[in-house]
């Protein structure tokens, strides 16, 4: 007996992916490189895969940092492991073009790629409620869509492969620079004396408000900031953008003061700090 579907990476947004499935009745097998992140989500029902060789889901969702790691997932066993029509859905954030590479690959072999990234962050994916951008054929779209429905509240299916990562691109480039506006403005509301509550109150409810500002704001308000999406991962999905603008011939200017300030982040050592996703 195979499991319905198979979750590798869980991280901030993977483990919380996988609990919500196991709590709609799927069955799920989990693996991620460190062990005992399994054996938290096997403590709620979830099935710990030793080795990837071992997965037997016809539908792996992949939570990881960039193509680099799914590669290597790949190479590792899973590719092995997968079963001729399975689908493996790339739901991190990476280049349009590298997963359509990818996804040529891999269908001489049976096996279908299909990018998903989401939006929502780790709130969002404890809630349930992603924004989940899918690139795919309809048929693997509609194979998909009930497990997405049970970890996403905005599902749609935007294209072709490649289309869903080109969305994310997107989506990236407003939340960097919605969250590098959003702490500027905060900082300047503190410095002269006015309080969190009313700098949310208002902003929240007026023109400038956001979901980045809502899903966020306990965050910001408190100063805890973990878990969440890392300013790393922020500059390479502006990266990403930046690289897909200059593939369209596209020179866009907030873009490259949004990159140059994440990239000042990290220069000064907070590069694992949270920012949104």
């Amino acid at each position: 007996m195979s499991a319905d579907v198979a979750v590798i990476g869980l991280g901030a947004m993977g483990k919380p992916i996988a609990l919500n499935l196991i709590k709609a009745g799927y069955t799920v097998e989990v693996w991620n490189r460190t062990p005992t992140k399994s054996q938290e989500v096997a403590s709620h029902g979830g099935i710990p895969v030793a080795g990837l060789s071992q997965v037997t889901a016809p539908i792996v969702l992949t939570l990881l940092p960039d193509m680099k790691e799914l590669r290597e997932v790949l190479n590792q066993g899973l590719q092995h492991a997968l079963a001729k029509d399975s689908i493996v859905v790339v739901m991190g954030t990476t280049s349009p073009l590298a997963v359509k590479e990818l996804s040529k690959e891999l269908s001489s072999l049976g096996i279908n790629i299909v990018d998903a990234p989401v939006s929502g962050g780790d709130v969002g994916a404890q809630r349930g409620d992603l924004s989940i951008m899918v690139g795919a054929t309809e048929e693997d779209f509609l194979r998909l869509k009930p497990f997405f429905s049970k970890i996403g509240k905005t599902i749609l299916h935007v294209g072709s492969i490649g289309s869903g990562q080109t969305l994310k691109a997107c989506n990236q480039l407003i939340v960097g620079a919605n969250f590098v506006a959003i702490a500027e403005a905060l900082t300047l509301a503190r410095k002269s004396g006015i309080s969190d509550e009313n700098f949310y109150q208002i902003i929240a409810h007026g023109l400038a408000g956001s979901k980045t500002l809502d899903v966020k704001w306990e965050k910001l308000h408190s100063g805890e900031f973990t878990p969440g999406g890392k300013s790393l991962f922020q500059l390479r999905d502006l990266g990403i953008a930046e690289e897909l603008a200059k593939s369209l011939g596209l020179n866009l200017e907030s873009l490259h003061t949004t990159l140059a300030m994440y990239q000042r982040l990290i220069d000064l050592g907070q590069g694992r700090s949270t920012t949104a996703e």
